[in-house]
């Protein structure tokens, strides 16, 4: 992944494995043949656009999602667990 976003960025980032942190997932797989196989379903970009999409989102919302941006409302569904995003 690192060297994904260094190819599509086109800058080196500086990064250190070490060792798993309470809560890091066990393994991850980026591998969607199976999901093709059972499902019928195909990824529709490649690692590349990934990276440059997340890479563009990230680059525009430095912060990540702010609260004060989007408004949640449950008129009528506090009981069900459902909610209404508002922005």
């Amino acid at each position: 992944m690192v060297e994904a976003f260094e190819k599509t960025c086109g800058r080196r980032f500086p990064f250190k494995i070490t060792k798993r942190r309470p809560g890091d997932v066990a393994i991850c797989y980026a591998n969607a043949l199976k999901a093709k196989q059972k499902l019928g379903w195909r990824a529709e970009k490649g690692i590349e656009e990934m990276c440059i999409d997340s890479w563009r989102w990230q680059a525009e919302n430095p912060h990540g999602y702010e609260q004060s941006k989007t408004n949640i409302e449950s008129p009528h569904l506090s009981n069900s667990g459902d909610f209404l995003i508002k922005s």
